[in-house]
């Protein structure tokens, strides 16, 4: 493994990010080295390998696994900024406390949001003032036009009045009289007409002009844009699952760019969100974890908080005080409205320091919708409005909201972040991969503890033992049998020739003892002789007893050898099952739920394909028993055959004379019977000692020792990701 892959030049001064921006693809290199000798693992043994073959697919899945997580580490990997990720539990007041730190530390998109706003209230003013001004005008004239014709009226009336008052008038009007006729009016249709037009007049609206209605649309359509821009529409209404993807805010302070991310709550069901909640933790360099104030955070929970943060980044709690309905005069301080905030915080820190270690920092209390009170705009209909009044009455001042919440407190917190913020920001980089790296050797060494583990293989080597033991004393079991059965049957065999051949000497020419082939063949002329008789009949008693002796003798050393084979397969079978229930209480003391390997390829053997030799190297041994070597032998006994019966057909000698011979030469065929049978008997120990006791004992040992080699090289690329875990840690301060 290049061991100078990883180094980094530190930077003493001005820090060069691109000098740390490879360790990712320079970790992925490394381990690709480390693995790469596994797969060259030179294994003949079929099962073995077949083993192996079954590790190299377990560490290329957890390599792929670790790749996978480092190219996210390599693209979520934030250099330039400090990022914060706001992670915590499903309604626990996340988005509010956000919320309230983009008002109170002048987030970007909060200062361009009051940049817009003021731009939008100058132009609503401008308009309003356009719009007023439109309706004074149009006020001022619809005034002037009924004081105009109410003038014109009254001028009309005035000189009607004149008219009426002249002499000729006042005469016509009562000659009129005389006939019924109504006086003369002067003007009458043209005041009427008048008075009319000042009730058109005075039927106007000024704010209904055209123009102030375009004014008033205008206005309209600003303050809907308006009402986007008031604060609080990112916090959750109370439904679960209020946040669905993560938000990123982006804040200046004292010249140090920084980002918050908002992640979704872990309480809720947040498995379509995983992926998500994964990629904001890994661009985070500090998470503020937020949860309600009311209880500590159970197993489960705290098994998610685990599961998403590992060791990779350091942790700040925030406990939320949701309580927001305070009765009590004396309430003026935060201490004094959560009488149990600090013991409260007490129980957090012991229970995060015991399950986070030293990545958790510490734990702060804040009121976190007080705390957007006393800094936010709040659109009337916003549900929070109501509070915000209510806060303000019970408090006052929204200063005095602002110093009881304990918002500042976490402002601080985020400030004290800037204090090295570059070293702060490579460190929790490079955490991330030391993070991911540790997970990976832990998985390499969680195969070489449950699969390769010392304990394990010395229990294996045990049942290696015993069995080799146990098929020992079946070979010698085998090779005592095959002896003892040897010397019985060179006695029987010698006993049948010596009752066939008595039989023989008493019985001269009686064929009577012979099969029915043979006995027809004795009919034939050529056997009329009575020395060619005689050699016949002796040769088929002597093929006869030697076929039964070959018959016997296979059919019992393949009964022993099949039993020997029996009992070697069973003596395997027991190891197998003695491995897997030494594998299966290893696995469910300490693996509980792990899935428990097949041992019968990694310890099997062809016992059915052993054997067939032996059984045919036995018949081979026996089939030149008749007339092979015995030949000589039954030649010199014939020939006493022949003297014999001469010798009681000329009454030279008596007929015990001959079978006494028979007895003295039948003694050296049975010492010879013996050694034969002992050599065939060798000949099948040997190739049951070779062929089955030995091999299995070669694949026993070629399958240890093949576990132990992939043992050792496990423990080697543990060691080299110890060493390259190490220069990682060089790289952080």
């Amino acid at each position: 493994m290049s061991k100078d892959t990883l180094s980094v030049d530190r930077p003493q001064n001005n820090f060069n990010y691109s000098d740390y921006k490879s360790v990712y693809s320079n970790l992925i290199d490394n381990v690709d080295e480390v693995l790469n000798d596994i797969s060259q693992i030179d294994i003949q043994h079929i099962d073995v390998k077949k083993k192996n073959n079954e590790t190299q697919s377990k560490l290329k899945e957890i390599r792929n696994v670790f790749i996978n997580d480092i190219e996210k580490l390599d693209k979520n990997a934030v250099w330039d900024r400090f990022t914060i990720a706001f992670f915590g539990e499903t309604n626990a007041g996340k988005s509010t406390i956000i919320e309230s730190l983009r008002i109170s530390m002048q987030e970007v998109e909060k200062l361009k949001n009051n940049s817009l706003k003021q731009s939008l209230d100058l132009r609503i003013s401008e308009l309003g003032k356009k719009s007023e001004n439109v309706i004074i005008s149009k006020k001022a004239s619809k005034k002037q036009k009924i004081e105009d014709i109410t003038s014109e009226i009254e001028i009309k009336k005035e000189r009607a009045k004149r008219l009426q008052d002249t002499f000729w008038v006042q005469w016509l009007n009562v000659f009129r009289s005389w006939f019924g006729l109504l006086p003369i009016l002067f003007f009458i249709k043209k005041i009427k007409s008048l008075k009319e037009k000042i009730f058109e007049i005075n039927s106007i609206i000024p704010e209904q002009d055209i123009d102030v209605q375009k004014f008033y649309k205008e206005i309209g359509e600003l303050k809907k844009d308006r009402e986007k821009l008031f604060d609080g529409k990112i916090i959750g209404t109370g439904i679960p699952d209020f946040t669905q993807s993560c938000v990123e805010y982006y804040f200046n302070q004292e010249e140090k760019p920084f980002t918050l991310i908002d992640v979704p709550g872990i309480e809720g069901d947040e498995n379509e969100y995983e992926e998500i909640i994964m990629n904001a933790v890994s661009k985070a360099h500090c998470v503020f974890y937020v949860c309600s104030a009311e209880k500590l955070p159970e197993s489960g929970t705290v098994s998610k908080i685990k599961k998403y943060l590992k060791e990779q980044t350091e942790v700040y709690f925030l406990l939320n005080e949701k309580k927001h309905n305070y009765n009590y005069e004396n309430d003026s301080s935060f201490e004094a409205m959560h009488s149990k905030a600090a013991e409260f915080r007490t129980n957090i820190s012991t229970q995060m320091q015991n399950e986070l270690g030293d990545f958790y920092k510490d734990c702060y209390s804040l009121q976190g919708l007080m705390a957007f009170c006393s800094k936010a705009e709040i659109q009337e209909d916003d549900r929070n409005f109501k509070v915000q009044k209510k806060f303000l009455d019970k408090f006052g001042t929204h200063e005095n909201l602002y110093s009881i919440s304990q918002l500042e407190k976490v402002e601080k917190l985020i400030r004290s972040q800037f204090n090295g913020m570059e070293r702060k920001i490579i460190n929790a980089n490079v955490q991330k991969a030391i993070c991911a790296t540790i997970d990976f050797k832990t998985n390499i060494q969680e195969i070489r503890s449950t699969e390769y583990s010392n304990e394990f293989i010395q229990d294996i080597e045990r049942e290696i033992r015993v069995v080799k033991e146990k098929n020992d004393n079946e070979y010698r079991q085998l090779e005592n049998e095959l002896n003892q059965f040897s010397y019985r049957l060179s006695n029987t065999v010698v006993e049948d020739l010596r009752i066939k051949l008595y039989h023989l000497v008493d019985n001269k020419e009686n064929n009577s003892q012979l099969n029915v082939a043979d006995a027809k063949r004795l009919l034939s002329p050529f056997y009329s002789d009575q020395k060619k008789k005689i050699e016949f009949i002796a040769k088929c008693y002597n093929t006869y007893v030697f076929d039964k002796l070959s018959q016997d003798y296979v059919d019992t050393t393949k009964k022993a050898v099949t039993t020997f084979k029996k009992n070697v397969e069973n003596n395997i079978n027991k190891m197998r099952n003695n491995i897997e229930q030494i594998t299966v209480a290893k696995f469910s003391s300490n693996f509980e739920n792990q899935t428990i390997g097949s041992f019968d390829i990694l310890f099997s053997f062809p016992l059915e394909k052993i054997g067939d030799s032996v059984i045919s190297i036995g018949g081979l041994a026996m089939a030149g028993l008749p007339f092979g070597p015995w030949g000589v032998a039954i030649g010199a006994l014939l020939g006493i055959i022949f003297a014999g019966i001469k010798w009681f057909m000329n009454k030279e000698t008596p007929e015990s004379r001959a079978k006494k011979q028979i007895d003295e030469k039948l003694l050296s065929i049975k010492t010879e019977i013996k050694a034969k049978l002992v050599f065939s008997n060798k000949t099948i120990i040997d190739d049951c000692k070779e062929n089955i006791i030995n091999k299995i004992g070669i694949m026993l040992y070629n399958n240890i020792n093949g576990i132990k080699t992939v043992q050792t090289i496990l423990d080697i690329k543990i060691n080299q990701l110890e060493i390259l875990l190490e220069e990682l840690k060089k790289t952080k301060n």
